[in-house]
């Protein structure tokens, strides 16, 4: 699972996991470190923040109804919402540019995969990846077109890139070493 900050779309503040009171719950800080605000405070673990192009809302894989899936909440009010149904582990979330869909990887079958979802969960999720590997660390292209991923295959991790809809998986070049969880920077050309 992914434990790294997520910057605001604002730039002025991050959705940051902390350990605190036996707990692992998110928060959000100014660029100082200072805690704005506790977003989570249950006895489950939330982690893997993301949040939506508009900086309303973060989607945050959390294991508080037993297994790990992923929640939607509204930054403001607080209110959260269960997105992922299906799947023995949900993590990984990544809004699109759009803010219309949500990638995450699903422990299926005994392999993980990439899925995307609707932010309120309503509709079938779309199986972005199939077959040998485990796949993780999904990011949107800025163009929402398609998403980087990283895939475990052997004793090896190596980038691929795959469109939204499934259709061309890819290996995007072989470096030495493992190469894991990849970014997108601002720009295509």
């Amino acid at each position: 699972m992914n434990l790294a900050p997520a910057w605001s779309p604002d730039g002025k503040t991050m959705a940051v996991t902390l350990s605190e009171d036996g707990g692992i719950d998110l928060h959000l800080i100014d660029l100082e470190g200072k805690i704005i605000k506790r977003l989570t405070s249950n006895a489950g673990i939330n982690v893997s923040p993301s949040w939506s192009p508009d900086g309303k809302s973060l989607a945050f894989t959390s294991d508080r109804s037993g297994k790990p899936q992923i929640y939607v909440m509204d930054v403001a009010s607080g209110q959260t919402h269960r997105i992922t149904m299906e799947g023995k582990e949900n993590s990984d979330p990544n809004w699109s540019p759009k803010g219309d869909r949500i990638a995450y990887t699903s422990l299926v079958n005994g392999t993980t995969q990439v899925f995307t979802i609707t932010p309120d969960g309503k509709g079938q999720p779309i199986q972005v990846t199939n077959g040998g590997g485990e796949y993780e660390g999904p990011c949107w292209a800025p163009d929402g077109k398609m998403l980087i991923v990283s895939r475990r295959q052997g004793a090896g991790q190596h980038l691929y890139t795959v469109f939204k809809d499934g259709r061309n998986l890819r290996p995007l070049f072989q470096l030495k070493g493992s190469q894991s969880y990849p970014q997108w920077s601002g720009h295509l050309n």
